[in-house]
C-alpha cells in the first residue's frame, strides 16, 4: 500500500504545470457548462415556484390578469423524495470468507457509527433532491482532524452549484471524468491569515464569468470586488497516471499539490466523490425529472390563470353612441355590482365567456390528469378493504418509471458506503470504540482494532474450550501475560462486501399473510411459535427467536428443545383429542340420525294399523 503522507518532490517548473492544468479544467467546466446550468436553475425556480418570467408577469398584471401557480411540480418531487426516505436501510458488511464473520458483524458497527455521526440519511435525501431537481448530487467521504488529533470520517452533502466537473463525462456516475472539484468563496483577509504564502493580490487580473451560477452570487469567476472576496477552489484529477489534489486560486497554488491522499480497497489513489445524475443527454448535459414535469406545469398554470380571467370578464356589445365613457362602461360591465347608464334607444348587449371558460378549464383538467398520473401518483385511491398483494401492485405500477432512478441512487449509496469503508481501513489504525444504537433505538459498544494480550486470550479460548497455542503459553510461562498476540477487529485485515439491502413495501401483504396464520389458528391449525415468530412485523426478530432456541448457552437450548418437545407433544394431544372429539360427535350423530329413522319407522306403521282397523 502506497503512503497517503508522502508528497512528490516537485521542481517550480512542475507547480506552474499543474496549475495552469488546473486552473484551465475549472474554466473549462465554466464555460461548456452554461446550457445546463441555465436548465438546473430553471428546474430549482420551478420547484420554488417561480414559474413564471417576468416578462409574463408585466403582460399578465397590464391586461389585469393574475399569474397563478399551481405547483404540482413541487408535490411529485417531494413525494418521490419521501418514497426515498421510506426505503432506507442501513449498510451491513458481509464476510467474504467463514473467518470473516466476526469481522464483518464489527465492520458493520463501524459503517452504522459513521452513519449516525454525519446524519447520513439526511445528507442522502439533499443529495437525491439535488438530482431529481438540478440532475445530479455530489457527496464527499473525508478524513478529518479533531482537536485530540483523531481521525474521523466526514460524510458530507456538496450543493450542485459548489460543484464542477470534466464536461466530456457522460457516465452517470461520473467514473469517466478526468477531473471533478469543489469550491468556497471566502474573505481575501481570512484566505491571507490561513494561507499566507499565496499570491492573493494578483487574482483581480482577470475575473470575467459566464455565468452566475458560479458566483457567490456575483457574476465574478475569481474575485468579488465588491465584498472582497475569493473563490478558493479543490480539485481531484488525473496527471502522470494517477489522481493528485490541489488546492487553488487564480494565479497561486494555495498548498503544494500532492498524490491524493485517499486509498481504495487496492491501496491506489481516489477522489473522497460519490456523485450520481439522473439522467444524461446526448450532448452530455444532466438533468432532473423537471424537465418531464415542465411543459405540464406551464400549462397548468397558464389555463388555470387563463380560465380565471375569462370567467371575470365579459363582452359589451353595444351600438355607437350609447355610452358616454366606454372604457368606464367596460370597467363597469366586469364588476360583480356595476352600473350601466346608456342612452335610450340604443341596443345594449353582456356576453359572458361561459363557454370560453368552460373549454380552458377542461384542458386544465386534462393538464392536470396528465401531470398526476406522469410518474408516482401522490393520492392512493385503493379501498381500505383491499388486499396487501393488490395494493402491493399498485404501489409498483407507480414507481415502475423511477425503477432506474432508484437503483442509481442504490449504487451511489454502495459507492458511498464502500468509499467509508477505505477510509474506516486507512486511518482507524489505533484501538477505537464506537457507539451505535440498536434497532431498539439503546446504545451499544463495538471494539475496534483491540489489541489481545497473552492473557486474555488463554483466558477467551478457555472458557471456549479451545487449546491454547504454544506462542501464547510460552508468553504466560515467562510471566509475559501483557503480550499482544493478535489485535481483534483489526480493520485493516477485513475482507469484507459492503451490501446496501433494498426495502420493497411489502408491510400489506406481510401483514396479510400473518393475518391467514392466525385465522388457521382459529379453526385448529396450530404452528410452533417460530412460524409466527417469522410470518410477524415485529421488531428484533433474530433476538426473539434467539430467545426462543436458547441462544449460544448450551442448557437454554436444552431447555427450549425440551419445551418445543413440550410444545409438539401439546399439540399432538390437542389434534387427537380434536379427532377424539369429532368421532364421538359423529357417533353421537349417527346414533340420533338412526334413533330418529327407526322413530319414523314406528310412526308409519302404527299409521297403517290404525287405518286397517277402520277399514275393518
Amino acid at each position: 500500500m502506497e503512503n497517503p503522507d508522502k508528497k512528490p518532490e516537485l521542481s517550480e517548473d512542475e507547480r506552474a504545470t499543474i496549475l495552469d492544468i488546473v486552473v484551465q479544467n475549472f474554466e473549462s467546466a465554466e464555460n461548456n457548462s452554461l446550457t445546463e446550468r441555465e436548465e438546473a436553475e430553471q428546474a430549482r425556480d420551478y420547484f420554488d415556484g417561480k414559474q413564471w418570467t417576468s416578462e409574463e408577469e408585466k403582460g399578465l398584471r397590464e391586461r389585469k390578469q393574475a399569474p397563478i401557480t399551481d405547483n404540482m411540480l413541487k408535490d411529485k418531487i417531494e413525494y418521490m423524495v419521501g418514497m426515498e426516505a421510506a426505503s432506507r436501510t442501513d449498510p451491513k458488511a458481509y464476510p467474504r470468507t467463514p473467518h470473516d464473520e466476526e469481522s464483518a458483524e464489527a465492520a458493520t458497527d463501524a459503517l452504522r457509527y459513521v452513519q449516525e455521526n454525519n446524519d447520513v440519511p439526511t445528507q442522502f435525501s439533499d443529495n437525491v433532491e439535488n438530482q431529481f431537481i438540478e440532475g445530479y448530487g455530489a457527496l464527499e467521504i473525508v478524513a478529518v482532524n479533531k482537536p485530540s488529533g483523531e481521525k474521523e470520517i466526514a460524510v458530507r452533502h456538496v450543493p450542485w452549484d459548489r460543484t464542477y466537473y470534466d464536461q466530456h463525462s457522460i457516465r452517470k456516475d461520473f467514473s469517466d471524468a478526468r477531473y471533478r472539484g469543489v469550491f468556497v468563496w471566502m474573505d481575501v483577509e481570512d484566505a491571507k491569515i490561513k494561507w499566507p504564502d499565496a499570491d492573493w493580490d494578483s487574482i483581480a487580473t482577470d475575473n470575467d464569468s459566464m455565468s452566475d451560477t458560479f458566483g457567490d452570487k456575483p457574476s465574478d469567476l475569481w474575485y468579488d470586488c465588491n465584498r472582497k472576496r475569493v473563490r478558493v477552489v479543490e480539485q481531484y484529477f488525473r496527471y502522470q497516471g494517477k489522481v493528485w489534489y490541489a488546492k487553488f486560486t487564480k494565479g497561486s497554488l494555495i498548498t503544494p499539490p500532492t498524490v491524493s491522499p485517499y486509498l481504495n480497497e487496492d491501496g491506489i489513489p481516489e477522489d473522497p466523490y460519490a456523485w450520481q445524475s439522473a439522467y444524461v443527454d446526448r450532448d452530455g448535459n444532466r438533468y432532473g425529472v423537471v424537465r418531464r414535469y415542465k411543459d405540464l406545469q406551464d400549462e397548468i398554470n397558464h389555463r388555470r390563470s387563463r380560465a380565471l380571467f375569462i370567467l371575470n370578464s365579459n363582452q359589451l356589445l353595444a351600438e355607437e353612441g350609447a355610452f358616454v365613457d366606454a372604457n368606464k362602461a367596460r370597467k363597469e360591465a366586469n364588476k360583480p355590482d356595476g352600473y350601466l347608464e346608456y342612452a335610450p334607444g340604443l341596443k345594449v348587449e353582456i356576453r359572458s365567456n361561459t363557454e370560453l371558460a368552460s373549454g380552458q378549464a377542461g384542458l386544465l383538467a386534462d393538464a392536470r390528469q396528465a401531470l398526476a398520473t406522469t410518474g408516482p401518483k401522490a393520492v392512493n385511491n385503493t379501498s381500505p378493504s383491499q388486499s396487501g398483494r393488490a395494493k402491493q401492485l399498485d404501489q409498483q405500477t407507480d414507481v415502475l418509471e423511477l425503477g432506474r432512478l432508484f437503483d442509481q441512487q442504490r449504487a451511489q449509496k454502495r459507492q458511498m458506503y464502500k468509499k467509508v469503508w477505505n477510509r474506516v481501513k486507512q486511518f482507524w489504525t489505533d484501538e477505537k470504540w464506537v457507539r451505535i444504537r440498536d434497532e431498539e433505538g439503546k446504545p451499544s459498544f463495538a471494539q475496534l482494532n483491540h489489541p489481545v494480550t497473552a492473557e486474555e486470550e488463554a483466558q477467551e479460548l478457555a472458557q471456549k474450550g479451545e487449546q491454547i497455542p504454544q506462542e501464547v503459553l510460552m508468553h504466560l510461562n515467562m510471566g509475559n501475560v501483557n503480550q499482544v498476540v493478535r489485535t481483534r477487529n483489526d480493520v485493516t485485515e477485513m475482507d469484507v462486501d459492503i451490501i446496501i439491502d433494498e426495502a420493497p413495501d411489502i408491510l400489506t401483504v406481510q401483514q396479510e399473510q400473518f393475518a391467514d396464520l392466525v385465522s388457521l389458528a382459529q379453526v385448529g391449525v396450530v404452528y410452533p411459535p417460530d412460524v409466527y415468530l417469522e410470518a410477524s412485523s415485529l421488531r428484533n426478530k433474530d433476538k426473539l427467536k434467539e430467545k426462543l432456541t436458547g441462544g449460544d448457552d448450551p442448557e437454554a437450548q436444552a431447555a427450549a428443545e425440551q419445551q418445543k418437545q413440550i410444545e409438539q407433544m401439546m399439540l399432538q394431544l390437542e389434534a387427537a383429542d380434536k379427532s377424539t372429539k369429532a368421532d364421538e360427535q359423529a357417533a353421537k350423530a349417527r346414533k340420533t340420525h338412526a334413533e330418529a329413522e327407526e322413530q319414523e319407522l314406528t310412526n308409519m306403521l302404527g299409521k297403517s294399523a290404525t287405518a286397517q282397523l277402520a277399514m275393518e
